[in-house]
């Protein structure tokens, strides 16, 4: 249980930060002072994590919706 507590929290944590993190990286992506390598390196781990996010949405709505059949998967 002990280590359930600790992810539970680490995860908590991770979902606080994460608007601020999105926010920062859209800022470097739309700022003409950082370098074209800054800006790019921000813009690919943002459609990096947006299609992990998608993804993930995805099969979570999946599974809600096969959620009570008996040949899930």
């Amino acid at each position: 249980q002990a280590a359930a507590g600790i992810m539970d929290s680490a995860t908590r944590q991770l979902q606080q930060n994460l608007t601020a993190a999105i926010d920062r990286l859209g800022k470097i992506v739309a700022d003409d002072e950082e370098s074209s390598i800054t800006q790019v390196s921000a813009a690919r781990t943002l459609l990096d994590y947006a299609l992990r996010f998608s993804e993930f949405n995805d099969i979570l709505r999946e599974l809600e919706s096969t959620e009570g059949e008996s040949d899930v998967l």
